[in-house]
């Protein structure tokens, strides 16, 4: 908004109606910066939109007119079935190994057939130990 005072024009900027933390900038055909939507880390979310950013991964926020920060919450972990869970970035990890039903420890060896060694290896089996003897003759 401008004035003429004395064939002098000063200008001030025009006073926005709503404040927010992380407003969305400005259309070119408006002058303040919109509440109804979230501009953080550079990316643009709705209003209510609920959003992982980009600078930690273990976190969900929520934009909620125009504000962020209030309403980020910790990534919710689901429960662990396994007896020795693994740090993981957010929540902890299983490396257990499901082999025809049965669950078996990151590490544990096991022997799924007579002539077949296996071991879980983070999350999968491997059954690398396959030189047993098995009637007379040994399998590769």
């Amino acid at each position: 908004e401008c004035q003429c005072l004395v064939r002098t024009v000063t200008c001030q900027p025009k006073p926005c109606p709503q404040q927010c933390a992380h407003p969305v900038p400005p259309t070119r055909d408006a002058c303040c910066p919109s509440c109804d939507g979230c501009l953080y880390e550079g990316q643009e979310y709705a209003h209510r939109a609920v959003f992982t950013p980009t600078s930690d991964p273990c976190r969900r926020c929520s934009c909620l007119g125009g504000n962020v920060l209030s309403s980020c919450q910790p990534v919710p972990c689901k429960a662990t079935l396994c007896s020795h869970p693994a740090p993981g970035p957010c929540c902890p990890v299983c490396h257990d190994c499901i082999f025809e039903g049965e669950r078996y420890a990151h590490g544990q060896g096991f022997q799924p057939e007579s002539c077949l060694q296996c071991v879980c290896q983070v999350s999968a089996h491997l059954c690398p130990w396959a030189r047993l003897s098995c009637h007379g003759r040994t399998n590769l």
